[in-house]
């Protein structure tokens, strides 16, 4: 008999797909699929961001030829939403399955489509030791150029 977690909501980590164990077939089907995958923008300075690459798949054949027909790259990686502060990744959001616009935007921003897939925690992690590194590096260059300014 398995056991059942009672506690696990129904848009737990559970639901989502792990993005290695989909075939090229249902990526595309899902990244074109309206109901489960949205349209994203990266503008400038946002407060919501997508990072990373991961798992990153070149599609061929029919499968690509539907995507290229939709205006998107045949190509299709894995990314963290995160929530930022300066560019700098604070809360991890999810993990998303991403497919670019071949194509930018009329005012040279990049959009794309993807779908949540299960969130993969090691590359969160990474993501957030950059972030950390990145922040204590300016700080203590900050505060040392402070320091050395007034003596």
């Amino acid at each position: 008999m398995a056991v059942v977690n009672p506690y696990v909501a129904p848009n737990d980590e559970q639901s989502f797909p792990e993005f290695t164990s989909m075939s090229d077939g249902d990526l595309v089907d899902r990244l074109l699929d309206d109901a489960i995958s949205h349209h994203v923008i990266s503008s400038d300075v946002d407060d919501v961001n997508l990072y990373g690459s991961k798992h990153r798949r070149r599609v061929a054949g029919p499968t690509a030829d539907r995507l290229t027909q939709s205006g998107l790259e045949p190509e299709i990686y894995q990314a963290v939403s995160w929530w930022c502060l300066v560019f700098i990744p604070l809360v991890p959001l999810g993990t998303y399955a991403v497919a670019d616009f071949r194509e930018l935007l009329p005012d040279g921003d990049d959009h794309s489509r993807c779908f949540r897939v299960q969130m993969d925690w090691s590359q969160a992690t990474l993501h957030a030791m950059i972030g950390m590194a990145v922040v204590v590096t300016v700080g203590l260059a900050t505060w040392f150029a402070v320091v050395h300014a007034n003596t």
